[in-house]
């Protein structure tokens, strides 16, 4: 393999492309240019640029694969470009980081600054001010199929997010950028994940792995389903509830694959209308 040949290896394997295409639209720019510089055998000084801004890849990696491959984070930095978008194919860059927002830290009038409650001797700590930096605020986003019916959009819900603590999503995705939140519905997948529950994407994580559950687009639908590979590229697709959604079986290529769900919640009681 030539110099150039890992370097883009090393490239199209970051962003999860693994098309010229799907890669043009990562760094926006014509697939023809894509082309040109396959030709010349030289990878465009501005790539870089944008993959570090895009995806936090460290420069020295993608040229010469010297580790560490993501540049170190910037702690209470709000201005980062976010990291999602340019991940998903044909979502166009929207400046902010979901993943560092600058949320106002608000006082629960009733818990903050209580260490106990006479009534019941119930002991609640203060509230204190967190280290936003410990934290990662994953957007909620939805789906819709491009117009060239090639790709999935993801749309960011404006303001909405899920905030979770970075060394656990570290633990769990392929990386904290290419985590997304987006809302279940139907039940073909109950008991495991009911209708309106809010499931934790790993857009990173397209590779099958059997019996595991992914979000996938089929025709101009998102469906949530198990996945089995049963042979070279046919792949079974199951609900978990199957006295009303049997298991069908499609070619692996008729699949486009969202990401890996996981992680769900849902509340257990009824929200609070007062």
């Amino acid at each position: 393999m030539t110099p150039f040949e890992e370097i883009l290896t090393r490239i199209m394997a970051a962003t999860g492309t693994e098309t010229q295409g799907q890669l043009a639209d990562v760094l926006g720019i014509r697939q023809a240019t894509v082309s040109e510089a396959k030709k010349r055998k030289s990878i465009p000084a501005e790539w870089y640029l944008k993959l570090c801004r895009s995806h936090n890849l460290n420069p020295l990696w993608l040229a010469e694969g010297q580790e560490p491959k993501y540049l170190p984070p910037h702690p209470g930095s709000y201005d980062q470009v976010l990291p999602l978008p340019p991940r998903i194919h044909g979502v166009a860059e929207n400046g902010t980081d979901p993943g560092t927002p600058p949320w106002p830290v608000q006082d629960d009038p009733v818990t903050s600054g209580i260490e106990s409650d006479p009534g019941d001797g119930i002991r609640i700590p203060p509230v204190t001010e967190p280290d936003l930096s410990l934290f990662y605020a994953v957007p909620m986003v939805k789906a819709h199929l491009s117009e060239d019916g090639r790709s999935f959009i993801l749309s960011e819900s404006r303001g909405s997010y899920h905030v979770f603590q970075r060394e656990w999503l570290a633990t769990i995705t392929s990386r904290p950028g290419h985590a997304v939140m987006m809302t279940a519905r139907g039940t073909g997948m109950e008991p495991t994940i009911r209708d309106g529950d809010d499931l934790l994407l790993d857009t990173g994580s397209k590779h099958i792995f059997n019996g595991f559950i992914y979000a996938l687009g089929l025709g101009e639908n998102i469906l949530v389903k198990r996945l089995d590979i049963i042979t070279g590229d046919r792949c079974r697709i199951s609900c978990d509830n199957r006295s009303e959604y049997p298991p069908y079986e499609l070619n692996r290529d008729q699949l486009f694959i969202i990401g890996q769900v996981i992680w769900c919640g849902r509340a257990l009681i009824q929200r609070r209308m007062d």
